[in-house]
């Protein structure tokens, strides 16, 4: 009989990761599963605005503003255990004259019916703040609880927790179907690595999850991709933001927003505009809308400082809410679909909860000698001289800069490489450090980065790909200028 696990989460983003790390408290035998060759490799959790949201704009009374309230309380503490970036920047919710003034005293309330803190100071304070913003501010909505983070840290660490704790991890698995096994009542995920066999599955999928319900029977939720489309502004631009601008809000999102980023650039962003199907390509109507909007904020030449620009997409269910649940149609199928902003900021409490309901259908027993911490390779570009000279005196490679533009080193990326779980191309070594990110575009450094992993991996740098998902390896100019 094939291996049985007690729990099958699928989709490694920040939901299915977070979960994964909880579940890992418990002695039972987990799997998470993601489509991708990457933790977060593929879908929302890659590409957004960062935000550990207060938790001040969700409607009182939904499952959006319970989980953010809590998710942002929980963020607090575990970026401490698990070695997150983040950084406790606060928001502003920035009224100007063209503005609905009674928008901010609606917003403060529903933030005090949501337990958030806020308060009201006038644009002249908010200016002292922040003295970028536009001498059009009237008043702005505080709310000192916000934070920024890295989103994709938050994702590995979690995953890589889970599988220090016992826990599986299988990449490039995409589930095909789900069903029951009548003669032993386990469910059988089929995936194109095989059947697996389990007691419970959790249905993380994110843009996908609506799929995966449907797998069950259960079609009539539906997810539309919501775009976002970003703009990142140069370091050395004579621009300097501290805290998260957000705009008065609009009905279908927060506005688009002007915000500091863990790698201390300023971004901004994004739109929203509903699709028929994924498309995370950006556009020239959508990059416009988002210096237009960023300048009733903060005018600036964006135009002329921005380097580099992208896209994500946020998984927009049709219940106007988060939609975690028991399947209606499959016993022992739990659903969490539906999560968009603030899936990030929601995410601890979403896997507090889901944890919870797992234990409505099988027994939990916490592991006596659970470890809830983690620990990243150093970060040497925020850290003291002193620290760096140590480092680097102990470890020859942490002192060979590769990417000039991101201040990498040679030695993080071969922890990024070695650490479970380990990298595979380099788009994931850029998901991590932001090499190839920068200014060049990674003509200077890319070269480096294919060498090392061919090194590491024991591969010809021929092989080495930009996406191991993706059938092909990057092309190389070898003697004589031929192209293989």
């Amino acid at each position: 009989m094939s291996e049985i696990y007690d729990v099958i989460v699928i989709g490694a983003g920040i939901s299915g990761s977070t979960i994964f790390y909880l579940l890992n408290k418990y002695q039972i035998k987990t799997l998470l599963v993601e489509k991708s060759a990457d933790i977060a490799g593929g879908g929302a959790t890659k590409a957004n605005s960062a935000i550990i949201h207060s938790g001040h704009d969700p409607k009182p009374g939904t499952l959006k503003a319970k989980l953010n309230v809590r998710g942002n309380y929980l963020w607090h503490k575990w970026v401490e255990k698990l070695n997150i970036p983040f950084y406790p920047t606060g928001a502003m919710v920035v009224a100007t004259e063209e503005d609905r003034q009674e928008t901010i005293y609606e917003l403060k309330e529903r933030a005090e019916k949501n337990g958030v803190e806020a308060y009201i100071i006038s644009g002249e304070e908010a200016r002292k703040r922040e003295p970028h913003l536009t001498e059009k501010t009237t008043m702005a909505l505080v709310t000192p609880t916000a934070g920024i983070i890295h989103p994709m840290r938050a994702a590995i660490a979690p995953v890589a927790n889970g599988i220090k704790n016992g826990g599986e991890l299988k990449l490039l698995t995409e589930v095909t179907n789900i069903t029951r096994d009548e003669e032993t009542g386990l469910l059988n995920v089929h995936t194109n690595r095989g059947i697996f066999k389990t007691r419970v599955v959790i249905n993380a999928a994110g843009l996908f999850a609506d799929k995966i319900m449907a797998m069950v029977g259960e079609d009539w939720f539906k997810i539309t991709p919501r775009r976002g489309e970003y703009l990142i502004i140069d370091d050395d631009a004579p621009l300097h933001v501290s805290t998260v601008l957000f705009p008065t809000p609009t009905p279908i999102s927060k506005g688009i927003l002007v915000l500091p980023t863990v790698g201390m650039e300023v971004m901004i962003g994004p739109n929203a505009e509903n699709l028929d199907k994924p498309d995370t390509a950006t556009t020239i109507h959508g990059l416009q809308t988002v210096i237009k909007g960023a300048k009733k904020l903060v005018p600036f030449e964006y135009e002329k400082w921005a380097f580099a620009s992208f896209a994500g997409l946020r998984p927009t269910g049709n219940t106007g809410d988060f939609y975690i649940a028991h399947s209606e149609t499959m016993k022992g199928v739990i659903h969490v679909a539906g999560i968009d902003s603030p899936g990030l900021a929601s995410a601890p409490a979403i896997a507090e909860m889901v944890v919870d309901m797992v234990g409505e259908l099988i027994e939990l027993k916490e592991k006596p000698e659970w470890d809830d911490t983690y620990e990243f390779p150093p970060y040497i570009k925020f850290l003291p001289e002193a620290m760096r000279r140590e480092i680097t005196k102990a470890r020859e490679d942490y002192g060979k800069i590769v990417c000039r533009c991101r201040e990498v080193s040679e030695g993080e990326i071969v922890d990024f490489i070695r650490f479970t779980p380990g990298v595979n191309d380099v788009d994931a070594i850029k998901r991590r450090l932001g090499v190839t990110g920068g200014h060049c575009g990674g003509t200077y450094c890319l070269p480096k980065i294919m060498e090392i992993l061919a090194r590491e991996k024991g591969i010809l740098p021929q092989h080495v790909k930009k996406s191991a998902d993706k059938e092909k390896a990057f092309f190389v100019f070898v003697k004589g200028g031929d192209v293989r």
